[in-house]
């Protein structure tokens, strides 16, 4: 799925919700190469999404190209906080989880259309669970993966989600004061030295977040700004 190249509350949104508000930014008009992590750059060109991750100067860029047919949900790429949440993770998986990634296990809470579950299976991950607590997205998400991708989607919120086994990495991609409420969840279901990759955050909240995650174990090991909005890796001690 790969090739080688050689070249709420705390919304800022105002009166109307943090969902409505993202989904009137849906159609944007973005650049191509509309961001650039360390290592990581996300390109968009209708409904489909390529990752190209530089491993060093001089060297190949690899690509990790998908496509997402149905986009009636959170994710379509284009918003601060999925290309950037897309970055972190790209850079998760060929920087610190590569040497284990076709053995890792992966949860996406909040998966909306999958594109953040998509991007891992595309990158290697094999097991992969999604859930989301609104049944359009969970149908989107569904219609999106379809036979193509080993993801396990469920209809439930991270609370009443009951897991299987430990993850070496967990995705969320939600907003500000349920990524808070939600540390404990995601601390408790990461494995020792797991990565916990969140976006959603309104950048005035951040130090908040870094200090709840602290406190469940989790140490900030990178971050990512953006229009006001905040990403961040955790990793569990």
């Amino acid at each position: 799925m790969f090739q080688i190249f050689d070249t709420d509350s705390d919304s800022p949104f105002g009166a109307i919700s943090y969902f409505d508000a993202i989904k009137e930014q849906h159609d944007a008009v973005v650049p191509q190469a509309v961001y650039h992590s360390d290592k990581a750059r996300i390109h968009l060109a209708k409904n489909t999404i390529a990752i190209d991750f530089v491993h060093a100067l001089h060297e190949p860029v690899t690509r990790y190209e998908f496509s997402l047919p149905h986009i009636h949900a959170f994710g379509n790429g284009k918003h601060p906080t999925t290309y950037m949440c897309l970055a972190l993770l790209a850079e998760t998986l060929e920087i610190r989880l590569k040497q284990s990634i076709d053995t890792i296990h992966m949860l996406d809470a909040g998966t909306g259309t999958g594109i953040l579950a998509i991007a891992a299976a595309v990158m290697g991950v094999r097991h992969i669970d999604a859930i989301d607590a609104s049944i359009q997205a969970y149908e989107c998400a569904r219609e999106n993966c379809g036979n193509r991708f080993p993801i396990n989607i469920q209809c439930c919120d991270i609370q009443s989600f009951q897991p299987k086994q430990m993850y070496d990495c967990i995705t969320a991609n939600l907003m500000t004061a349920l990524i808070i409420a939600s540390v404990p969840r995601f601390s408790s279901m990461l494995e020792y030295k797991g990565y916990c990759i969140v976006s959603g955050i309104i950048d005035e909240r951040h130090h908040e977040v870094i200090e709840t995650f602290r406190k469940y174990n989790c140490i900030l090991k990178d971050g990512q700004t953006d229009a006001g909005w905040f990403a961040g890796v955790f990793q569990k001690q």
